[in-house]
């Protein structure tokens, strides 16, 4: 069994070492890049901070244990940059690929968007649900606690970018979200090169976009 709580500060570091292991293993994004875990937890830290204060992310443990098991962390959706750029913060050299997948996703949405839609939009940035947690539904559970919250505190629709297929199958099937945009990973050039070429599945990254209701 498990409890589904707010995310707060008190428990960074722990939701910094399940994204820092469970997150980047299973990111087809970062596996393409090959990205070290001590580099991934020194870029993370305080984007993960930010995000947590922003009161819209939830943490699930193990009830017996009090193990952290999984996590979904959101904020405001911030065009055209990600989420997870600080603009002091200068991007390690992983980060600049994926930084630019990410601001061209964005960017095709934000035409598509008005600015007053865009300042009521949550953007689920990051979720992880550990490997023996997955299958019991944990990941819609932490999902519905998060467009819960966000209805509450005045947010009209939540979108997020979907870049591994079980995201995209769970957000489009089963929150019934729609494909605003996408990308696929082997036409994306950047630096001279298609870094994310050798992903296969999912075909894209996509952004999907619900409305709360």
């Amino acid at each position: 069994m498990y409890s589904i709580e707010a995310a707060n500060q008190a428990s960074h570091e722990e939701i910094l070492a399940l994204v820092c292991t469970e997150f980047l293993a299973g990111s087809v994004l970062h596996r393409a890049l090959t990205v070290s875990e001590s580099e991934y937890a020194s870029y993370m830290a305080d984007p993960i901070r930010s995000l947590v204060a922003q009161e819209c992310s939830f943490v699930a443990f193990d009830k017996s244990t009090r193990v952290m098991v999984a996590c979904i962390l959101a904020g405001d959706f911030q065009p055209p940059a990600s989420q997870l750029q600080l603009p002091s913060v200068a991007l390690p050299a992983f980060a600049e690929p994926i930084n630019a997948l990410l601001s061209s996703l964005e960017q095709q949405y934000v035409r598509c968007r008005t600015s007053e839609s865009l300042q009521s939009t949550l953007l689920v940035d990051i979720a992880v649900v550990a490997p023996l947690w997955r299958g019991q539904g944990l990941y819609a559970r932490l999902r519905d606690a998060v467009h819960q919250c966000a209805h509450k505190r005045g947010y009209s629709r939540v979108v997020g970018e979907l870049s591994s297929a079980a995201t995209q199958h769970l957000c489009i099937e089963k929150l019934g979200h729609k494909v605003i945009c996408e990308i696929a990973y082997k036409s994306f050039r950047f630096g001279g090169s298609y870094p994310f070429a050798s992903i296969d599945n999912p075909s894209s990254i996509q952004l999907v976009e619900g409305l709360l209701e």
